[in-house]
């Protein structure tokens, strides 16, 4: 499956998913409010998303959509896991 960008993705994107309208069109919010905040910065964007905007109660598809949306032009082997930068001060302090 061809997944869009973060910036491609809208709000009948996320709404095919099986996700109401009005909180599909709460959701594209915060999804532009952070790629503006983060821009190209993959990492950062991803951290911001599953700490702003994925939740258990969303679908699967929709994790998956802004997973590879966000490392669409990452290449073949997109990160597993990127580490929270801020946790791993505390583990060497």
């Amino acid at each position: 499956m061809a997944y869009k960008s973060l910036s491609s993705i809208s709000v009948s994107d996320i709404e095919s998913l099986g996700i109401a309208r009005e909180h599909a069109a709460t959701l594209h919010m915060r999804l532009t409010e952070l790629i503006e905040i983060h821009g190209t910065d993959a990492s950062a964007t991803w951290q911001n998303i599953t700490k702003n905007i994925l939740s258990p109660e969303l679908p699967f598809s929709f994790h998956q959509m802004l997973y590879y949306g966000c490392f669409k032009d990452y290449g073949p082997d997109p990160p597993a896991w990127v580490p929270d930068p801020y946790a791993l001060l505390t583990l060497s302090s």
